[in-house]
């Protein structure tokens, strides 16, 4: 991988407005990302987690991630995967309280 790319996974995806974010564990931020800026699959094929490699680059709103190639989906050996390639396996979120 060349120096100028980062390696993260999809930390959040936003499926009605075609935009997501990426976690970097490199530089410990999340970059927003938009559908025009994926580069070998459908925006509708990612998932959470997923690993990606991209580049950084600027918008009026601060650093976006662009170019953004997708490299697997983590599967259900996601954890160990994300372990496994250096990025920070992240717990799944539980509710404070429950909606009846």
């Amino acid at each position: 991988m060349p120096d100028d790319r980062k390696a993260g996974t999809i930390s959040r995806l936003i499926h009605d407005k075609v935009y997501g974010f990426i976690c970097c564990p490199a530089d410990e931020r999340d970059y927003f990302f938009h559908k025009d800026f994926l580069e070998n699959v459908p925006f509708a094929r990612l998932e959470v987690g997923d690993l990606v490699t991209f580049v950084v680059g600027q918008s009026p709103k601060g650093p976006q991630a662009e170019q953004v190639v997708w490299e697997r989906h983590t599967g259900v050996e996601g954890s160990e995967t994300r372990a496994q390639v250096g990025l920070p396996v992240r717990k799944p979120h539980t509710p404070r309280y429950r909606r009846s």
